[in-house]
């Protein structure tokens, strides 16, 4: 019966032991991603998230053909092979800190986070639609720039 005990805490010890090794090095695939992605890590009690603090390298700065704004929605249009969706973009928000208004004033850039291979023939592009409040959280108060080139 002690032999059986000494087994059974021995296995415990030694996958334990495995369980922070993997655990470890899980950490330092994640502190590598983030700085792969020019991010920060945020870590938990129990799990480690990756926040964005800016635009992957990887990214490119979207040229616009187009763009209709208001307070809740932001329409760009853009080049697209037949591929192009939504989730393929990324808006990069920053408070302007030279605005001198009462209010917050915010400069968004969109960045194309996967190319478009297809060869498709789209010549006016596509008109791809995002509600700022449920994206990024702008507040109705809230003024906002895109700094975009428009083509």
């Amino acid at each position: 019966m002690k032999n059986k005990l000494c087994i059974f805490f021995l296995i415990i010890f030694i996958w334990a032991g495995l369980s922070s090794c993997s655990l470890h090095s899980n950490y330092e695939l994640a502190q590598k991603e983030a700085e792969r992605r020019n991010a920060a890590i945020a870590e938990g009690s129990s799990a480690v998230a990756i926040e964005m603090t800016g635009p992957s390298p990887e990214w490119t700065e979207e040229v616009l053909m187009g763009l209709v704004a208001d307070r809740n929605e932001l329409a760009i249009r853009v080049k697209s092979g037949g591929c192009t969706q939504k989730d393929d973009f990324w808006i990069w928000r920053q408070i302007d800190k030279e605005s001198k208004a009462d209010h917050p004033h915010y400069l968004l850039t969109v960045y194309r986070v996967r190319k478009d291979e297809c060869k498709a023939f789209y010549p006016s592009g596509i008109l791809i639609k995002f509600n700022l409040r449920e994206k990024l959280g702008l507040s109705s108060f809230a003024t906002y720039s895109v700094t975009n080139r428009l083509k």
